[in-house]
C-alpha cells in the first residue's frame, strides 16, 4: 500500500470511527463482525482498498499509530454464514451508491439504470422498513463519497427511488432534431409547444389548450436557461402554426433579448419593451377576452375549439402572451399612485390584468407564459401563482425560490445543473433537458421573417391614453411644445416622457415624436454630458 493509498485508508477509517461514536444506537443490534464485513465491502466499492488482505494490512499498520473505538477486529476470523451468502454488488456507479447507503445503515436493492442526455437515473428499491426520506437525507453525503460535481437529485417514483447523477459527458438536444416544420393552415384540435427531451429521449410538449398547462409559470436564475426554453416554445409555435391560427404578444423589457422576433407575421403587436405599455397591452387582452366571450356565447360555442370547428374558413386565432421578465416590470411600476395620477399604470393593475386572463381566458384561446429570474413573493403573488397551473422550474438560487415555483416540495430546483436542465410540473413532475435553438436556425428564420411586416399596435397609441386623458395628452406634439414653453424653451427627453406626456408613451415613441418636431423645424437637439437637450427653435412659437 503506497503512502497516498494509506492516507486515504486512514481517512476512511477515521470517518467510520466518528460515525459509530455519533450514532451508537444504530449498532446496538449489529454484531462487530457484521460491522467489519460491511466496512470492508464499502472500502472495496469506493476503491480505498482492492481486496480484504489489503484492508487487513492497512488496519494492522494503522492500529500501531491510532486508537479507534471500532469493535475489535480479528483478521483470521471467518465471516458469518449469512455474510458469505450476501448478494454481490453491481459494478460501477450503481454498486458504489448501494455501498455508501449501506455504510449509513440504509439498505436498498439496485434495480438498474437509465441513461439520459443530462444525467443517469439509478433506480433503487428500499428494503422494508427503510424510509425514502432516509435516502434523501444522504444526498450531500453521496456527493462527497461518490466524488460527484453536483448533489444528486433524489425523488420517489412508482415502485422505486430515483437517484439522478450528472453525466460527465452531458449532451445537449437540438431543436431541429426533434421539431419538424409542418406549418398548418387549418384549425388544429390542440396547440402544443415543444419543450424538451425526457429521460427516455423522446420529445415532451405542453398543450396550452389543456386545463393543466393552459398558462405557464417559468422560473429560474441567471444561467438556468429561461430565455432558451421560451425561445424553443415560440419557435415550435412558429414552425407548426400559421399566423392566422396563432398570434404572440411578446413583453420583453430587455430590448436585446429577442431581436429575431421583431416585426414577424406572428406578432399580435410590436414587442412591448416598456413596463407601462405592458399594463395597457394586458388590459387590452382582457377586453379581447370579454369580446370573444360574447362572440362564443352568441355562436353557442363553449370554447374556441368548438367555434373554429364551426368556422374553419375564418378561425379565431390563439393568442399567447409571453412575459419574458415579470420582476423587471414589478420593479419599475409604482405599487400605487396619488389621486392626481390615478390613471397611471401600477403593479396592482398589472397583477389584476394577469389574474383576469389566467382565470377566464382559456376558453377564449388566450394564454399566458410568465417568466422570471426572481421567483420571490414580492414578484409572484399568491393570486398570480395560483392561477398559473403549469410550472417550469429551472435552476434556482435557494430552496425557497424552488418552493415558490412549485408551491410544494415536488422537487428541489436548486440542485438542477443549469443550461436547460428543468422540472416540468403539470399533472405530475418530470425532469427534462430543454431544446436548444442554434444560431444557424435563428439566422435562417430572421432572414426570412424579421421586418417582413409592420405590426400595428392593437392597444395603439390611443390605448396608451386612457379614457378621460387630458386634451394635451391627446395631441402629444402640442403637449411637448407647450411643455417646452413652460420650461423656458429647454428640457430633456426623459422630462418630456415623465411630465409632458405623463408616462403614456415609452422612450422609443417619445424619441419618434421629438424627431418629428425636429424635422418640422420646431425643436433643436444638443448634447450635454450623457443627456440630450431639446430646445425650441423659436421660443415665441406657440406650436
Amino acid at each position: 500500500m503506497s503512502p497516498a493509498q494509506f492516507q486515504r485508508f486512514k481517512q476512511f477509517c477515521a470517518i467510520a470511527n466518528q460515525y459509530t461514536q455519533e450514532y451508537p444506537h444504530e449498532f446496538q443490534d449489529v454484531s462487530g463482525q457484521q460491522i467489519w464485513q460491511d466496512l470492508i465491502q464499502v472500502a472495496m466499492a469506493l476503491g480505498v482498498v482492492s481486496n480484504r488482505q489489503e484492508f487487513e494490512t492497512g488496519w494492522n499498520v494503522l492500529m500501531a499509530e491510532e486508537a479507534f473505538n471500532l469493535p475489535a477486529y480479528e483478521p483470521n476470523q471467518e465471516a458469518e454464514p449469512e455474510a458469505s451468502q450476501a448478494e454481490p454488488l453491481p459494478e460501477g456507479m450503481g454498486g458504489q451508491i448501494v455501498s455508501v447507503l449501506k455504510a449509513f445503515r440504509v439498505q436498498v436493492d439496485y434495480l438498474g439504470e437509465v441513461p439520459g442526455p443530462t444525467f443517469t437515473r439509478y433506480q433503487l428499491k428500499p428494503r422494508l422498513g427503510v424510509k425514502v426520506s432516509a435516502i434523501s437525507a444522504l444526498a450531500t453525503d453521496l456527493k462527497v463519497h461518490l466524488g460527484l460535481d453536483a448533489v444528486p437529485i433524489i425523488s420517489a417514483q412508482s415502485g422505486c427511488v430515483a437517484l439522478d447523477v450528472p453525466r460527465p459527458d452531458r449532451q445537449f438536444v437540438l431543436f431541429e432534431d426533434y421539431v419538424q416544420s409542418e406549418l398548418r393552415s387549418s384549425p388544429p384540435s390542440k396547440i402544443t409547444l415543444a419543450l424538451g427531451v425526457g429521460l427516455d429521449g423522446t420529445l415532451r410538449e405542453v398543450d396550452i389548450s389543456d386545463a393543466n398547462s393552459c398558462h405557464l409559470l417559468v422560473g429560474g436564475n441567471t444561467g438556468g436557461g429561461k430565455s432558451g426554453v421560451i425561445r424553443a416554445m415560440l419557435y415550435s409555435l412558429f414552425w407548426r402554426y400559421s399566423p392566422e391560427l396563432a398570434k404572440v404578444l411578446l413583453i420583453s423589457i430587455k430590448r436585446s433579448e429577442f431581436p429575431d422576433f421583431q416585426n414577424i407575421p406572428w406578432l399580435y403587436g410590436p414587442v412591448v419593451s416598456e413596463a407601462t405599455e405592458a399594463v395597457y397591452a394586458l388590459e387590452h387582452l382582457c377586453q379581447v377576452m370579454d369580446h370573444r366571450d360574447r362572440v362564443l356565447a352568441t355562436a353557442r360555442c363553449k370554447d374556441i375549439d368548438v367555434y373554429n370547428q364551426k368556422h374553419p374558413a375564418k378561425p379565431m386565432p390563439r393568442l399567447l402572451a409571453v412575459f419574458d421578465e415579470l420582476a423587471d416590470c414589478i420593479c419599475v411600476l409604482p405599487a400605487k399612485t396619488s389621486k392626481e395620477e390615478a390613471e397611471l399604470p401600477t403593479s396592482k393593475r398589472l397583477e389584476t390584468a394577469m389574474v383576469r386572463i389566467a382565470q377566464k381566458a382559456r376558453s377564449t384561446g388566450i394564454h399566458l407564459i410568465v417568466a422570471t429570474q426572481r421567483p420571490e413573493a414580492s414578484v409572484l403573488t399568491p393570486l398570480i401563482r395560483s392561477n398559473l397551473p403549469g410550472r417550469i422550474a429551472l435552476r434556482t438560487k435557494t430552496d425557497a425560490d424552488s418552493r415558490m415555483i412549485f408551491g410544494n416540495d415536488d422537487g428541489s430546483a436548486v440542485n438542477l445543473l443549469g443550461k436547460g436542465d428543468c422540472f416540468l410540473a403539470t399533472t405530475e413532475t418530470e425532469r427534462l433537458q430543454t431544446l436548444h435553438v442554434n444560431q444557424m436556425l435563428i439566422d435562417r428564420f430572421s432572414d426570412k421573417y424579421v421586418d417582413s411586416v409592420e405590426p400595428t399596435r392593437p392597444w395603439g397609441l390611443a390605448a396608451v391614453h386612457q379614457k378621460g386623458a387630458s386634451e394635451k395628452a391627446d395631441d402629444p406634439l402640442s403637449a411637448i411644445v407647450n411643455y417646452l414653453t413652460e420650461q423656458g424653451g429647454q428640457t430633456t427627453q426623459r422630462e418630456i416622457q415623465r411630465n409632458a406626456l405623463a408616462q403614456r408613451f415609452n422612450a422609443e415613441e417619445v424619441g419618434e415624436l421629438v424627431q418629428q418636431l425636429e424635422n418640422q423645424g420646431k425643436v433643436e437637439l444638443s448634447k450635454e454630458g450623457k443627456s440630450t437637450l431639446i430646445s425650441l427653435s423659436n421660443p415665441d412659437n406657440d406650436n
